[in-house]
């Protein structure tokens, strides 16, 4: 299908518009390769949901989108090889140490993230959680060590905490989502109809299809929330960061927003959450990086909320600020 064709809707290219860098914060930042090498870390569990074949979740290279017909042999979290998904790990961290004006804020990180899983980043503020994502993304070098993320650049996305946003920017619901189109089709093409019926069965699916038109400063801290998760939907996005997703939002949206986050696990993303609240580590994490005291630590979920289950009937709604067994 030829894109280079405008059908129907508002072109963002077409009104000249340009996103000033803060929002460019929530959209795909590409990772320099040369920060990546190898990892030996395994976490102490496998994941505790069925994964699906994803023999229907295509890995696009560069120009993939969803206006072309190329068909692949990868997929999503694994190779696809006479039927059968081979699993894969396709983000490793080796004895990453990073700094931060001259100060290490984390040293001697290892791990591989699993794909097809949820995993849940905790720890103090200040403890280093939003510099290992930037160093996972590719705008913070590593000190030392290395990174290794074998997932295609544009296959990437950040979702940083909401207080990142220019709000004042004149862009309504639908005209985020379907920037989720520019990794792989590029910013400054019109959309073509395949675009607009991913992005209104997008908006359908998180209740915010009434929405399309409304500029996002007009929006609530939930409606803002499931805008900014669709536009990783509409860019089918493999790995998936996020920052603190469910503060100040309401507990409709908190629902929603996990039902679609397990969903894109289900089906091979791999995806790495900042949380803070028990609660919500409990009914969405198959895994945990606990980052305290400059170092970090690997737990599984049923570990955590064992130690911290106050006598059997309750738990403290916020995480722990440190590692199991030292306090």
């Amino acid at each position: 299908m030829d894109c280079s064709k405008h059908h129907g809707g508002t072109s963002l290219h077409g009104r000249g518009l340009s996103i000033p860098a803060t929002l460019l914060l929530c959209y795909s930042l590409s990772v320099r390769p040369s920060l990546f090498r190898s990892s030996s870390h395994v976490p102490p569990s496998p994941p505790r949901r069925a994964v699906p074949l994803f023999a229907d979740v295509l890995i696009g290279g560069a120009s993939a989108d969803i206006c072309t017909d190329s068909p692949d042999t990868s997929v999503a979290g694994g190779l696809l090889v006479c039927g059968v998904v081979a699993l894969m790990s396709r983000l490793q961290l080796k004895d990453l140490q990073l700094a931060r004006g001259g100060r290490t804020v984390l040293e001697h990180i290892d791990g591989t993230f699993q794909d097809a899983a949820i995993t849940a980043l905790i720890g103090a503020n200040g403890a280093g959680k939003s510099t290992l994502i930037q160093a996972i993304m590719g705008t913070l070098s590593p000190v030392s060590g290395s990174v290794e993320c074998q997932v295609p650049a544009v296959r990437r996305a950040w979702l940083p905490q909401q207080l990142a946003l220019d709000l004042s920017f004149p862009m309504s619901v639908e005209e985020l989502i379907m920037t989720g189109t520019w990794p792989s089709h590029g910013a400054f093409k019109g959309y073509c109809g395949a675009h607009y019926r991913r992005g209104r069965e997008i908006m359908t699916r998180l209740g915010i299809s009434h929405l399309a038109h409304r500029p996002l400063g007009e929006l609530s801290g939930g409606q803002r929330q499931r805008a900014l998760i669709g536009r990783t939907l509409m860019q089918e996005a493999e790995l998936l960061l996020l920052d603190e997703p469910f503060a100040n939002v309401d507990t409709d949206t908190v629902d929603v927003l996990m039902e679609v986050l397990r969903d894109m696990a289900r089906q091979g993303a791999t995806i790495l959450i900042v949380l803070h609240d028990m609660v919500h580590l409990s009914k969405l994490a198959d895994d945990v990086l606990i980052l305290a005291e400059g170092h970090g630590r690997w737990a599984t979920p049923d570990a955590l909320l064992d130690r911290y289950t106050i006598g059997q009937l309750s738990r403290p709604p916020r995480l722990p600020l440190s590692f199991p067994g030292t306090n």
